[in-house]
């Protein structure tokens, strides 16, 4: 008996339509920090500020863009947050303030100095640094020195007007009380503290300032160069008598 079989054909398989596709995740950046590290600028401090014992809202203070952002590390693995040296007319923050990673920046930490219109703050940062005074004595940029003027405006950001108004404070004063044919080393030292004291009144800003030395400086470029002019001037005078005094003899011996 034969077998029977189907009338109709195997039916095979239907070619694939779709290859096999290897999903493979693309290669992807490192994450950025969620807080970066920023160095607090007079403009951001001023633009972001929020008063003392007041609680910030979320929406209250905008985040500052990348372009305001710089970065800065401390020596001993924590972010140091370095705020540049103020003059007398814009507040200035605390001179370091230490803060973990990872933490927002307090503001009620930022102190407030500035100058006659504006009332000192004391700082809630214990050990704050001084402004040191350069190196080299002022008016001998030749020999190491620096000047006074541009120090204040370039490194710590003084206006024209105020380093003009102290200097010219401190002139007035110096006219007043000291003597002005004598070098700073030969003026009395509680003279030159007295003045030291009311410019730090005038302008609380110097308190900041290690041992007042603005105000020292630009008395001893005053003194350095009223001194030289007061010599110069003495030797032209001495030289006049000498002359004289050889005419003198001169006109005896020829009458003789």
């Amino acid at each position: 008996m034969s077998s029977s079989h189907p009338s109709h054909e195997y039916i095979r398989h239907l070619p694939l339509i779709t290859p096999r596709i290897e999903f493979l995740l693309p290669s992807q950046e490192p994450l950025p920090k969620i807080t970066p590290r920023i160095q607090w600028t007079p403009e951001l401090l001023q633009r972001h500020a929020i008063p003392r014992g007041a609680a910030p809202q979320p929406s209250s203070v905008a985040a500052p863009g990348p372009e305001e952002l710089i970065q800065a590390e401390g020596p001993s693995g924590q972010d140091t947050v370095p705020v540049p040296p103020i003059g007398p007319s814009i507040a200035t923050p605390a001179t370091h303030v230490q803060v973990d990673p990872g933490q927002p920046i307090d503001p009620a930490m930022i102190l407030q100095v500035a100058g006659p219109s504006h009332p000192r703050v004391t700082s809630p940062v214990p050990g704050g640094e001084m402004y040191k005074k350069p190196k080299g004595e002022p008016g001998r940029r030749g020999s190491g020195g620096f000047n006074i003027q541009t120090v204040l405006r370039d490194d710590f950001h003084w206006s024209e007007e105020d380093i003009g108004d102290m200097v010219g404070y401190i002139t007035r004063e110096a006219r007043r009380s000291l003597d002005m044919s004598k070098s700073y080393r030969s003026q009395k030292k509680e003279k030159i503290e007295a003045i030291c004291q009311e410019a730090t009144r005038r302008w609380p800003v110097l308190r900041d300032y290690d041992k007042c030395w603005p105000v020292h400086s630009v008395l001893k470029l005053k003194l350095k160069y009223r001194a030289e002019a007061h010599r110069r001037v003495e030797g032209r005078r001495e030289s006049a008598r000498v002359r004289a005094a050889l005419a003198n003899i001169a006109g005896v011996n020829d009458a003789e």
